[in-house]
């Protein structure tokens, strides 16, 4: 069965989303631990820098391999 472009984006908003919330604890506590001080603004700019290249990855990444099924066909 074909994955539509917004199904897509949809599993990568999904996968990305819980992905940021995870990425954001652990930016809280993993940084201290290498004697990096953030406040929780800057955590979250970072986060959410890395949450958006993992977004574009996971969905460039999904429309290859359906693009690779699809041609087999």
């Amino acid at each position: 069965m074909k994955q539509s472009k917004w199904h897509s984006v949809m599993e990568a908003i999904s996968n990305t989303g819980f992905g940021f919330i995870l990425s954001y604890v652990s930016v809280l506590l993993i940084y201290p631990i290498f004697g990096l001080r953030l406040n929780y603004g800057g955590a979250f700019l970072i986060t959410l820098y890395f949450t958006l290249l993992s977004f574009i990855r996971v969905y460039i990444l999904r429309r290859i391999f359906t693009h690779l099924t699809e041609s087999r066909r």
